[in-house]
C-alpha cells in the first residue's frame, strides 16, 4: 500500500479547510463556503487475477486507475491519496484501507475509485453484485473471497466523513442504490452548496449493469467510462459534484455505446443520505473580499415534456441513457431543454431518435420498433479457428463480432487438423451472446469412431448369441414336450426340463433383443458422427 501525502494550502492557513466560492442564482451574491476540513482518495486498479483464466485477465484497469490518481494529484485538492494496484489490492488490504478512514473527521470527504472485474451472482432472492480483489474468484463456491455490495455498504457505515463517493469501472448488478440519479443536471449555486454541506451521503457511480460490456477505446487511451469521467473532471473550472458527474457521464457513455451497437448504461445514485461529494479544483482562487453582483432577472422555464408512443406499444423508455419508469405510451415531464437521445426497447426490438425540446414545450415522439443489433463473442478450444458468419469470414477465435442483427445466424468454425463445425446461433439484441465450442481433431474423431465400433460389435455379438440361445431352448422345449406326451417312465424328469427351458428362452430372447437394440443405436450414432466429420 503506497500513500501519497499532499500538503495543501487552501486559503490563508494550513488549517483553514477546503473552501469554494459560489454564487446565488437568485440574488447574484457570491460567498465563500467551507466544504471540508480534509479530503481523501483511495484509488484501486487490478489487471492481474491469479485465480482467473488467462483470457479473464485485464489490460487497462491499472492504467485507468493510475490516470485517475494522477488527475487527483495534479488537478484537485486532496489531503491524502492512497493507491492499490494489482497484488497490493487484496481483499484484506482493501478492507484495511476502508478501516483507516474510521479516523476521519465529520467534516471530511472521501473519494474511492475501483477499476477491475465485477461479478453478478444470480440467486432465488435476486442478484448479488461483487467487486473482485486481486485474490478474488469468479467460482460460485468462492464468493467469500470477493467484496459484495452489502459488505461495501457496511464498510462505509462506520466512517465519520460526511461525504463518500464510490466510482466503480466494472459491470454487475445489485448496487444497493436506494435512490437513482436525477433526470436533470443539478444547479450547483450557493443555496445548493449550503444545503449539501450539512448532509451525510454515500454515493455510487458504476460503469454498467449485469451482462453489459465495459467499452475500451475512450479518451486518453482509457476505457470509455473512465475516459469521459476524467474528461468532465478535468474540464471543470473550479469544482464539480458527484451528482453532476452522475448526470453527464452516463449520458455520454450510453451515447458512445449505442453508436458501437452495444449496451452500456452507467448507474448513479445514493446508498444513503442526501448530500453531494464535491471535487475541488486546485485552480480555484478565493477572493479577498466578498463580491456582490446585481440580482438576476427571472428566467424562462428551462424544462419541457416528451410524449412518447411506439408501434407496437408497451416499450421501455430511456432518455440520455437513464431508464424512465413506465412503458409507452408515456408522458415524461421536467426534461431539460435542448437535444436528448430517446431510446425505446421491447424484447429484441428497439428504436432511437435525437429530439430537441423547447422551453415549456411538449414534443410528441412516435417510433416504430425494429429488430435490434447485438454482439457475438466466439471462443473455441483450441484458439485460432476461422469464424464464418452467414458465409463471411469475421476473423479468428477468440473474437468479438459487433453490430450483428438480432436473430438466427449460421456460424461455421474451421481449423486445420480439426473437423469444421457449423451451427445456427441466435444473437440477442442489445447484449453479448457468448458462443463457446470445443473443436474435435481428426485423430480424436477417428478414435471416437473406433470406440463406437468396438462397443457396437460387443453388443451385436452378445445380442446374436443370446437370441441364438433363446431359439435353441425354444426348440428344445418343443421337442421335450412332444416326448413328454408319449413318455411313461421319465415323464417327471421331462416335465422339470420343459419348465426350466420355458423360463430360459423368453429371457434369452428379451436380453438378446436389448443387446441388438443397443447395437443398432450405436450404429446410428456412428453414422451420425461420420456424416458430421467427413
Amino acid at each position: 500500500m503506497y500513500r501519497i501525502l499532499i500538503a495543501i494550502l487552501l486559503s490563508t492557513s494550513l488549517f483553514a479547510g477546503l473552501n469554494i466560492v459560489s454564487q446565488d442564482n437568485l440574488t447574484g451574491v457570491q460567498e465563500e463556503i467551507q466544504l471540508y476540513d480534509k479530503t481523501y482518495a483511495l484509488i484501486i486498479g487490478i489487471d492481474s487475477y491469479p485465480a482467473l483464466e488467462f483470457n479473464q485477465q485485464l489490460q487497462y484497469a491499472v492504467k485507468d486507475a493510475k490516470g485517475v490518481a494522477k488527475s487527483m494529484r495534479d488537478n484537485f485538492r486532496f489531503t491524502e491519496i492512497t493507491t492499490l494496484f494489482n497484488k497490493q489490492a487484496t481483499k484484506n488490504n482493501i478492507q484495511q484501507a476502508f478501516s483507516s478512514y474510521r479516523n476521519t473527521g465529520k467534516e471530511d470527504g472521501i473519494f474511492i475509485f475501483f477499476a477491475g472485474h465485477g461479478h453478478t451472482e444470480t440467486t432465488p432472492d435476486g442478484d448479488l453484485g461483487y467487486i473482485i480483489p486481486h485474490d478474488g474468484s469468479m467460482n460460485e463456491m468462492e464468493m467469500f473471497k470477493n467484496i459484495s455490495m452489502n459488505e461495501l455498504k457496511d464498510l462505509l457505515k462506520p466512517i465519520p466523513a460526511k461525504h463518500a463517493f464510490v466510482v466503480v469501472d466494472a459491470c454487475y448488478s445489485g448496487t444497493l442504490l436506494t435512490t437513482r440519479g436525477a433526470q436533470t443536471e443539478p444547479e450547483t449555486d450557493l443555496s445548493y452548496f449550503k444545503e449539501i454541506t450539512r448532509g451525510r451521503v454515500r454515493q455510487v457511480l458504476t460503469a454498467g449493469s449485469k451482462n453489459q460490456t465495459v467499452l475500451d477505446g475512450g479518451p486518453g487511451g482509457h476505457s470509455v467510462f473512465t475516459g469521459y469521467f476524467l474528461n468532465y473532471l478535468e474540464n471543470a473550472s473550479s469544482y464539480i459534484t458527484a451528482s453532476q458527474l452522475g448526470f453527464k457521464v452516463p449520458k455520454q457513455v450510453y451515447s458512445i455505446a449505442r453508436e458501437r451497437g452495444v449496451s452500456q448504461v452507467p448507474q448513479f445514485g445514493n446508498i444513503i443520505g442526501e448530500g453531494d461529494f464535491v471535487f475541488i479544483s486546485s485552480k480555484t482562487q478565493l477572493p479577498s473580499t466578498p463580491v456582490i453582483n446585481k440580482p438576476k432577472e427571472k428566467t424562462v422555464s428551462r424544462t419541457g415534456s416528451y410524449y412518447i408512443t411506439t408501434i407496437p406499444e408497451g416499450a421501455e423508455v430511456w432518455i440520455d441513457g437513464m431508464e424512465i419508469a413506465g412503458i409507452t405510451p408515456l408522458l415524461v415531464d421536467d426534461q431539460l431543454v435542448g437535444e436528448h437521445t430517446i431510446y425505446v426497447e421491447k424484447g429484441d426490438y428497439s428504436a432511437e431518435i435525437a429530439a430537441n425540446l423547447e422551453p415549456e414545450g411538449l414534443e410528441k415522439i412516435n417510433l416504430a420498433l425494429k429488430l435490434g443489433m447485438g454482439t457475438l463473442k466466439v471462443i473455441t478450444t483450441p484458439f485460432e479457428a476461422e469464424v464464418f458468419i452467414d458465409g463471411l469470414l469475421k476473423g479468428k477465435t477468440p473474437t468479438v463480432v459487433k453490430d450483428i442483427k438480432a436473430g438466427k445466424h449460421n456460424v461455421e468454425l474451421i481449423k486445420y487438423g480439426y473437423h469444421s463445425f457449423s451451427e445456427s446461433v441466435t444473437v440477442k439484441a442489445n447484449s453479448i451472446t457468448n458462443y463457446d465450442i470445443i473443436l474435435v481433431s481428426h485423430e480424436s474423431a477417428k478414435a471416437q469412431i473406433r470406440k463406437l465400433k468396438t462397443k457396437k460389435s460387443f453388443w451385436l455379438i452378445s445380442g446374436l448369441v443370446l437370441s441364438g440361445a433363446g431359439a435353441y431352448y425354444k426348440m428344445s422345449a418343443d421337442k421335450h414336450f412332444s416326448e413328454y406326451n408319449a413318455a411313461t417312465d421319465n415323464a417327471d424328469e421331462l416335465g422339470e426340463m420343459i419348465a426350466m427351458e420355458d423360463q430360459i428362452y423368453p429371457s434369452a430372447f428379451g436380453l438378446g433383443g436389448v443387446c441388438l437394440m443397443r447395437a443398432f443405436m450405436l450404429h446410428r450414432q456412428e453414422i451420425k458422427l461420420k456424416r458430421k466429420w467427413h
